[in-house]
C-alpha cells in the first residue's frame, strides 16, 4: 500500500507522521522519535490483540529479547510500551523498500541479486539464532533493502508470538503461511531450522517467480507445504545451475535434518557460489538495483556474457583437452545472449572438429626446430644466391680480389618472411566487425603516419591498417614491445607492435603478443570508453 498522511498523534516519545503499512498483528507508521529528532517506524497493536493477556505477556518478553539483537543485518527495536491500551514496538527506520515490493517491480531477480539478498540474511539468522531467538516469519514482506545497500530482517520478536492468527474459523488464509516449514504447519516442535527452510522458500521464489507450495486455502497450502515436492528451479529458468539448484532443493528438504543445520552452513554455501559472479561491491549492487532494477539487472547479464566468453576464448587458446570445457562456457554464453553469433560459430567449429590446434602453431621443441629449419634456409638461400651471380659475371669486376664489399651484400634481396601464424579470421566479434580504422583519410584509406629514423622517413600505414575500427564508443591501446612482434586482440590478428594505437570496443579483451624464437605473452586488459590503455612489454627468449 501507499503512505497515507494522517493527522499527526503522539504517543509516549513519538509522533505519528504517517501511516506505511498494515497487516494482520498491526498497522505501521513513519514517526519521529521527539527527544532525537530521529525518523522511526512504530508498530501499533491491532486493538483486539490487546485484549488477550497471554498474548501481550508473550509479546513483552519476545520484545525484551528483540531489543538485544544489534547486528547490521537486523532491524534495531528501539522502544517499546503502551500507553492508554495502545501497545507499541518502534524501531529504526529504513529508507527502502522491502523485497515484497521489490518483488512487484521484478517478478524475477537476477541471480547475483537473489544469492546475495538470502547471503546477507544468514547472517542475520546466524546472529539471532546465536542469542536463542527465532524469526518464524521469514518472508519477503520481513526483508528490508536500504538506499545504501544495506539488506536487514525486520520484524524479530514479533513473529514468534504470532502462532495462531492467521487463519479464520472458516479456514481462509489471512496472514502468510505459504512461508511456514513443515514442522510448523503440522504443530510439530521447531528450532532454528524452520527460518532456514522458510528462507529457502525466498529463496526459490525470487529466483523462479513463483512460490514451490501452492493452495487456494489455509487448508490447502498446509497439505502442499507437508507432502508436495516443489518443481526444480531448473524447469522454470534455464541459468539455474546444478548448484544453485541443489542447495534450494535441499534447504527445502521437508526432512529438518536433511537441512542446512545452520544458518552459517547455508551462507556458506551461497558465499561459495557468489565466487562465481564478478561482484565487486554487494552494497553498491543493492542500492543501483533498488534505485534501477531493470538497468543493473542489463548490466549484470552483459557482464556475465563478457566473462563467460572470455573463458571461452582462453579455453579455446589452450588447445586440446579443454575444448569440452570452451564449449560449455560458449553454450553459458548462448543463455544470456541466445543470437551471439561469435558463440555459434566458435561452437559450430568445435563440435564440427574445424579448429585443430595442433597445427595451430609449433610450440616446445617442434617450434624451436621450425625456427632453425627458417634461419638454415635463409643461410642457403644467400648463398646460393651469391654463388649464382658470382659464376654468371656479375660481379666480374670484383672477380680478381674474390671480394664482395658490405654495401653489396645489404644490397641483396632480402629472405621470404615467416608465414604469418593462422587465425580463424572468419571468428571475429559481432563488436570488432563493427570497428572502422582510426583515422581516415581520402577515398576511404586509412591516413598514414610518418615516423622520422634519422634522416629516413618510413609510412606506417601498412603494418598499422587494423582491422575491425568502427565503433560508436571505444578506447585505445598503445603497445610497444622489444623486440617488435605480432599481436591479437581476443585471437584475432590485429598487426606489428610499436604503432598507432588501436581502437577496442569498451570492456575485457585478451591481447596476446608473439615473435619467433621469443615466449608467448598473453595479457587481459579492460578498457574503458575515452581512456588508453599502454602496454610494455619485453620479450623472453624461448629457453
Amino acid at each position: 500500500m501507499g503512505s497515507i498522511t494522517i493527522h499527526p498523534k503522539k504517543i509516549a516519545n513519538f509522533e505519528l507522521k504517517e501511516l506505511i503499512g498494515t497487516g494482520g498483528m498491526a498497522n505501521i507508521y513513519r514517526g519521529l522519535q521527539l527527544s532525537l529528532d530521529r525518523p522511526v517506524a512504530l508498530k501499533i497493536l491491532h486493538h483486539h490483540l490487546t485484549l488477550n493477556k497471554n498474548f501481550i505477556m508473550r509479546f513483552e518478553n519476545e520484545a525484551k529479547k528483540a531489543a538485544m539483537l544489534h547486528h547490521e543485518n537486523i532491524v534495531s527495536i528501539i522502544d517499546y510500551g503502551h500507553v492508554d491500551g495502545e501497545y507499541f514496538i518502534a524501531m529504526e527506520y529504513i529508507e527502502g523498500q522491502s523485497l515484497k515490493e521489490m518483488m512487484t517491480r521484478m517478478k524475477r531477480l537476477p541471480l547475483e541479486i537473489a544469492l546475495l539478498i538470502c547471503h546477507e540474511v544468514t547472517k542475520g539468522l546466524k546472529y539471532a539464532h546465536s542469542h536463542g531467538l527465532i524469526h518464524r516469519d521469514i518472508k519477503p514482506a520481513n526483508i528490508m533493502l536500504s538506499t545504501d545497500g544495506r539488506i536487514m530482517i525486520t520484524d524479530f520478536g514479533i513473529a514468534k508470538t504470532f502462532n495462531d492468527m492467521s487463519i479464520t474459523d472458516t479456514g481462509q488464509m489471512v496472514g502468510s503461511p505459504a512461508y511456514m516449514s513443515p514442522e510448523q504447519a503440522a504443530s510439530r516442535p521447531i528450532d532454528h531450522r524452520c527460518d532456514i527452510f522458510s528462507l529457502g522458500i525466498v529463496l526459490y521464489e525470487i529466483i523462479t517467480g513463483e512460490k514451490p507450495f501452492k493452495g487456494e486455502t489455509y487448508q490447502e497450502m498446509i497439505t502442499s507445504i507437508i507432502s508436495s515436492k516443489p518443481v526444480k528451479p531448473s524447469l522454470m529458468r534455464i541459468d539455474v545451475t546444478p548448484s544453485i539448484e541443489n542447495i534450494i532443493m535441499k534447504v527445502l528438504s521437508k526432512n529438518i535434518d536433511s537441512r542446512y543445520q545452520d544458518a552459517d552452513e547455508l551462507g556458506a554455501e551461497l558465499s561459495s557460489e557468489l565466487k562465481r559472479y564478478v561482484i565487486p561491491s554487494s552494497k553498491k549492487l543493492i542500492a543501483g538495483f533498488l534505485k534501477n532494477p531493470i538497468r543493473t539487472a542489463e548490466r549484470l547479464r552483459v557482464g556475465r556474457i563478457s566473462k563467460h566468453m572470455e573463458s571461452a576464448l582462453y579455453l579455446v587458446n589452450l588447445g586440446h583437452g579443454r575444448l569440452e570445457d570452451a564449449s560449455r562456457e560458449f553454450e553459458r554464453v548462448l543463455l544470456y545472449d541466445k543470437d551471439n553469433k561469435v558463440a555459434k560459430d566458435y561452437l559450430q567449429k568445435l563440435r564440427s572438429g574445424q579448429i585443430d590446434f595442433d597445427k595451430k602453431r609449433p610450440s616446445g621443441v617442434s617450434k624451436r626446430r621450425y625456427t632453425t629449419a627458417v634461419a638454415a634456409g635463409i643461410i642457403v638461400f644467400i648463398i646460393a644466391f651469391i654463388m649464382i651471380f658470382y659464376s654468371t659475371g656479375r660481379f666480374a669486376g670484383k672477380r680478381e680480389n674474390d671480394n664482395i664489399s658490405m654495401g653489396e651484400i645489404a644490397s641483396l634481396p632480402s629472405p621470404p618472411e615467416k608465414p604469418p601464424v593462422p587465425v580463424f579470421e572468419d571468428s571475429k566479434t559481432e563488436v570488432q566487425k563493427t570497428i572502422s580504422p582510426v583515422k581516415m583519410g581520402s577515398k576511404n584509406k586509412p591516413a598514414s603516419r610518418s615516423v622520422k629514423r634519422g634522416n629516413a622517413e618510413r609510412k606506417t600505414d601498412e603494418g598499422y591498417n587494423y582491422p575491425n575500427q568502427d565503433l560508436g564508443s571505444y578506447g585505445f591501446l598503445e603497445i610497444i614491445s622489444v623486440p617488435k612482434a605480432t599481436f591479437y586482440v581476443d585471437f584475432n590478428k590485429y598487426g606489428q607492435t610499436g604503432g598507432i594505437p588501436v581502437k577496442l570496443s569498451p570492456g575485457r579483451h585478451v591481447i596476446t603478443i608473439e615473435a619467433d624464437g621469443y615466449k608467448v605473452v598473453r595479457k587481459r586488459i579492460f578498457t574503458e570508453t575515452g581512456k588508453t590503455e599502454k602496454l610494455n612489454i619485453v620479450l623472453r627468449p624461448e629457453r
